[in-house]
Formats: structure tokens, sequence, C-alpha cells
């Protein structure tokens, strides 16, 4: 697959505008937790016209990679656009998020008993403005074992709710995500290797620990090794997704907890790092 991996190509689109032909350079970090991601973003040389139709709260699609393998990196909206005169042309720097809408939500709401918790979840992420994919609910067991009421930001109520549920929630390009703390998504496991774009040494930086439900039911502390990784640049790696890893130093199925796309499409990085934990 690495002789697949060359000749770079974005796509960058913000409201119905699209641009694929403009120097980008990207940093974007997306994480399992339930803060929204941010992305940074410079575009070289918009029109006047272009950068003036550019506003607050304007969506944001981020497609890059090499080509024939090109993927959605980002989606989201701007928080923060800067204008800024380099030389004969400008310069546009762009902050973003995905999942912002999903803060400052209030919900006010009552269930009576016996509902199920796919129901509490669904509304929850509905009054936030998220989808609600049929793989997350599916993650989601039980109902309420007597009546139920929520008052507060949604974010803050659905923290709770997952903690209780022994759940992790996060967004992804808009929708609701979510999976067992220390488990992944359904999706097949991509394989990380040297031929596949992986780049130098895995390196180990932490030991991290988590709890977990064992088959008895009962609750314990693990401790999980955190793995450091770099490979070309892929859409493919997104929090939660499954990685099978094999390199000289460790082999194994991991969980991607961080994914951090860097690129700029006129030269210099182009790469995916990423922060591994064990699947237990």
């Amino acid at each position: 697959m690495t002789q697949e991996l060359f000749n770079r190509v974005c796509t960058l689109t913000i409201g119905g505008a699209e641009w694929s032909d403009l120097r980008v350079q990207f940093q974007i970090s997306r994480t399992a937790k339930s803060k929204p991601s941010p992305a940074t973003i410079r575009v070289d040389n918009l029109s006047q016209e272009s950068r003036a139709a550019i506003l607050r709260g304007t969506s944001l699609r981020l497609v890059a990679g090499y080509a024939g393998l090109a993927g959605q990196l980002f989606s989201g909206t701007i928080d923060e656009v800067r204008h800024q005169k380099t030389g004969p042309g400008w310069t546009t720097s762009l902050t973003a998020s995905d999942g912002r809408q999903a803060w400052g939500r209030f919900v006010s709401r009552s269930w009576t008993s016996g509902t199920p918790y796919k129901q509490l979840v669904q509304e929850l992420a509905g009054q936030m403005g998220l989808a609600v994919p049929a793989s997350a609910l599916a993650m989601v067991k039980g109902g309420t074992r007597g009546p139920a009421a929520m008052s507060g930001f949604a974010h803050r109520e659905m923290d709770l709710l997952m903690a209780a549920l022994d759940l992790q929630w996060s967004v992804q390009d808009g929708a609701l995500q979510v999976v067992p703390p220390a488990g992944s998504t359904v999706e097949r496991a991509i394989l990380l290797s040297p031929g596949t774009g992986l780049v130098g040494s895995p390196e180990v930086i932490e030991f991290k620990a988590c709890r977990v439900t064992g088959d008895d039911g009962k609750r314990r502390t693990v401790k999980r090794p955190a793995i450091k990784a770099i490979s070309l640049l892929q859409a493919g790696y997104y929090p939660g997704r499954r990685i099978k890893l094999e390199s000289a130093e460790h082999k194994g199925e991991f969980r991607i907890d961080r994914a951090d796309h860097r690129g700029d499409t006129h030269g210099g990085e182009f790469y995916t790092e990423l922060y591994l934990s064990e699947v237990l």
C-alpha cells in the first residue's frame, strides 16, 4: 500500500464554496473525549469575495490525503476567522471545532421507571443537535430502575449518564460516538505497519490506568500501555477505531485515543500522529 501514498490532494469546503487548488495547511486533533475536537487551518490567496463570505458559525469540511485514498479529516463549524496580508497575497487563518454546537444546550426532562437508556441517550443527543447512528445506540443497554430526571447542560448530563453506564462518548463529524472505556468501534481494524504507512518506530509513552468490568461483573483497575505512532496521512484514523499494529517492537490490537492530522499541501509534513491504548 505504501506505493499508493503519494500525490497529495486536499479539498476545503466552507459553507457552499469549495477549493482544491490553493495552498492549505492544517492541524486537526480528534480525541475520544466528550470535549469538542479542534482544528486550525490556513489557506492562501482566497479572493476578496470569498474572504468576506467566511463568518463564525459557518460549516467547514476538509478532505485530504493521497490521490485515490483521500477522505474526510474534519467536519465542524468555524469559531474564529482572521485575514492577514502576506506579501502580494492574503492568508486566511481559521479555528474550528467538531461538536461545539453541543455545548450550551440546556435540557429539562423526566422519564418514568423502565425507560430504556437508549431513549435517554437519543433525546440528549437530539437536544445537542447531534446525529445518532445505530452503532452508538447499540452500545447502550438496560433501562431506568425508577423515575429519572435531568436538568442542566445537556453535555454534562450526558457525561453523568455515560459514566453510570460505564461508557465513553464523544462527537465525531457531528455524530454521537459511544464506546466502552477500553473498547473500540465495530469497524474492522486497520493494519498499521511499515508497508501501510508507519513512519519510524512506535514508542510507549506511559501506562494508563483504566477501570473495566470483568467477566464476573466486578469492576477493577488495569494498566494499559499507551503508544505513540506516526503514519503517513490517512483519513481512516479516528478516535475509537481499532488498529492492528505490526512493528519490530510492538504487535497487537490497539484503540485510537487521539489522532492528530498535520499537513501542508505544498510540502513539509503530511502525517497522522496516533495515540493508542491496548484493547482489552
